[in-house]
């Protein structure tokens, strides 16, 4: 495990805005996302999240390992498809942010 994902859409949003639910299956949100033409994708925003946030504690949950000293790092992105709306952000873990500063090195 790379990352962990977490979905937010507006309770006014309807089937119609994003019929693709439905439809997943196995493949993954991201996939569905790109391959979908009428989906656009607003705008990547990148963050440290501070340890106060919520989201860190459910990944360190998740995890089942002591993380309480990391940082973590993520990104989140609206997407829009008709008048639908949905937010995903995504929380890089730690061995991801490794394998970055291994590969500069």
């Amino acid at each position: 495990m790379r990352g962990l994902g977490h979905t937010v859409v507006p309770t006014s949003v309807t089937a119609s805005d994003w019929p693709l639910f439905s439809a997943l299956g196995e493949r993954s949100l991201g996939s569905a996302l790109f391959h979908e033409p009428k989906v656009r994708r607003g705008p990547l925003e990148l963050t440290r999240l501070r340890p106060g946030y919520p989201f860190p504690a459910r990944v360190r949950a998740a995890l089942g390992m002591d993380m309480s000293g990391t940082n973590f790092h993520a990104r989140r992105c609206v997407y829009r498809r008709h008048q639908g709306l949905l937010m995903v952000t995504e929380v890089f873990l730690p061995a991801v942010i490794d394998l970055t500063a291994a590969a500069t090195k």
